[in-house]
């Protein structure tokens, strides 16, 4: 029920991260400068600070942290309340799925769009309105800051609506996340006033945020058996796309902005549409089967707890979701 806000609250905070670099990194190359250093060796000895708070984190992680929600693997294989999954089944699944690759072009549209953006911004607003390294890497960090809260949105606003329209409600909430998020950028490249362009950026980066979020929302439900794997496939179409993106500012950051943004607009016209399953249906089409349980595949809640046969269940309540047993 809460799948959506779930995923996109915590890997929300985790791109907040984005939007911190920008803004601290540009303050501790300053901070090395102060100490006398060249411009050569300031950035290099302020790259110490990330780096070494990544090494403290990954021992925390290593020592103090559990496996997953429910404990330590080890122990979950002992007492019998998990199975080993194959990694190579899961994978060939995942990517026999062709749910997997739309989702892995619509995330290239929205997080891929989000590492474009980041690796860029600030510049952009160094070039386009003259400002000094600083004070543009502090609005560019407002892009990331956004994490703060919007992907989160993105999954609640999933969850709500699946409540009332199943499967088809997450993906009108994708698709109208995508949209949006492609006119606000087309109106970004537009604008040539800081003040215009810093309200369009955070509007703009919450839709960005926010699909984000409703990707995640979807992405459990692609195949319940290979949910690591669909999701490995799918966060990789957001690196992907952040390096074809970055060749789009070739042409020029405004109108690179303006192909992408329409870019985004199509994905979400088009692409989204075509995410279908036959007990879910899609955004424009009804379920066409019942939601049954494969022999492979794990036993749905919604017939668990009722204790009947998906052959049994009524056709116009299919696109109703089911959540699958971890």
């Amino acid at each position: 029920n809460i799948v959506g806000t779930a995923n996109a609250t915590t890997a929300g905070w985790g791109n907040l991260g984005g939007g911190v670099t920008n803004v601290l990194m540009p303050q501790f190359y300053n901070l090395m400068k102060a100490f006398g250093l060249d411009d050569n060796k300031a950035w290099r000895v302020a790259m110490v600070i990330p780096g070494s708070t990544l090494l403290g984190l990954a021992f925390l992680m290593f020592f103090t942290s559990d496996d997953g929600p429910d404990g330590q693997y080890q122990e979950m294989y002992r007492k019998g309340t998990k199975e080993k999954t194959n990694p190579f089944v899961a994978m060939a699944r995942a990517a026999g799925n062709f749910r997997s690759w739309l989702l892995f072009w619509n995330y290239a549209c929205c997080f891929g769009v989000e590492l474009a953006m980041n690796g860029n911004l600030a510049t952009y607003f160094q070039e386009r309105f003259e400002l000094d390294q600083g004070k543009a890497g502090l609005i560019a960090g407002l892009f990331g800051l956004m994490n703060l809260f919007a992907r989160s949105l993105g999954g609640i606003t999933s969850d709500l609506l699946a409540k009332r329209w199943g499967m088809r409600g997450r993906l009108w909430n994708f698709a109208l996340c995508l949209i949006f998020e492609g006119l606000f950028l087309v109106v970004f490249s537009r604008i040539g006033a800081l003040p215009g362009a810093i309200v369009t950026l955070i509007l703009f980066s919450t839709f960005v945020q926010m699909s984000e979020g409703a990707t995640f929302g979807i992405v459990p439900f692609v195949d319940p058996i290979a949910t690591g794997a669909v999701s490995g496939i799918v966060g990789a179409g957001g690196n992907v796309g952040g390096v074809i993106w970055n060749q789009l500012f070739k042409i020029g950051y405004p109108n690179g902005m303006l192909a992408l943004g329409c870019i985004v607009v199509g994905s979400g016209l088009f692409v989204t549409p075509l995410i279908h399953w036959p007990h879910y249906g899609s955004m424009l089409l009804p379920a066409s089967a019942a939601l049954k349980d494969d022999d492979e595949d794990e036993e749905y809640e919604e017939e668990e707890e009722d204790g009947t046969d998906g052959d049994e269940e009524e056709t116009e309540d299919a696109g109703k979701e089911a959540l699958p047993v971890n």
